[in-house]
């Protein structure tokens, strides 16, 4: 039997659910309400301590002083080159890497995929990686944000599992046609292999181009 429950019963769940989910709003939203308030208010007023609903003043000297700074610029630049560099080069390594390891007539594809399991699971550090940018020469330029996360063994291993999935008869169809095995790496990989990464790369590129800029 179906259990009936009583109108006040519905309306105290549908009071507890609208509170609930109104603090969780206000959670969400007041920081970056926050954030705006303090924007456009005195140095004064700005510095204080407690929480900041409604401006206590009206400037735009904080803007001003952005827009005036040449930092801003260099910040955006190196958030294009991330993204749009960043990705092109990441999504064309990965195929590359994981076209070959997707083919089980590939000799040693298990011990070239534990090969690159191993820093999956064992990785040198913060420091290590900063000595090893710093040796390369890539120390405060815009290439340290770039190569060294071209290439990481999850989302290899992702776009392996991924091209595996291609069907046998299309590189047959293409082979028949004439294709050899680069023409098929040219053509038909990238149309099938490159959707799946190239969103998640460009919204990484914009996050850790923005902040790092």
């Amino acid at each position: 039997m179906k259990r009936k429950h009583g109108p006040g019963r519905t309306a105290a769940f549908d009071v507890g659910n609208v509170v609930f989910l109104g603090v969780l709003a206000f959670l969400m939203i007041y920081p970056f309400w926050e954030m705006l308030v303090l924007s456009i208010s005195p140095a004064t007023q700005a510095s204080g301590l407690g929480f900041k609903v409604i401006p206590t003043g009206f400037t735009l000297e904080a803007y001003r002083a952005i827009f005036d700074s040449k930092v801003i610029g260099y910040g955006y630049v190196n958030t294009v080159l991330r993204t749009v560099v960043g990705t092109a080069v990441a999504v064309f390594l990965y195929f590359c890497t994981a076209y070959p390891l997707a083919k089980r007539s590939l000799p040693a594809r298990g011990t070239l995929t534990v090969f690159y399991l191993i820093p999956m699971f064992f990785g040198g550090g913060l420091i290590p990686e900063f000595l090893l940018v710093k040796g390369l020469g890539l120390f405060d330029t815009v290439w340290a944000l770039i190569l060294p996360c071209l290439l990481g063994t999850y989302n290899l291993l992702i776009m392996r599992n991924f091209l595996m999935t291609i069907p046998e008869s299309l590189e047959e169809s293409a082979r028949v046609d004439g294709a050899n095995v680069f023409t098929i790496l040219v053509t038909i990989g990238p149309i099938v292999a490159t959707y799946p990464f190239l969103q998640k790369y460009f919204i990484k590129g914009v996050l850790v181009g923005s902040l790092k800029g």
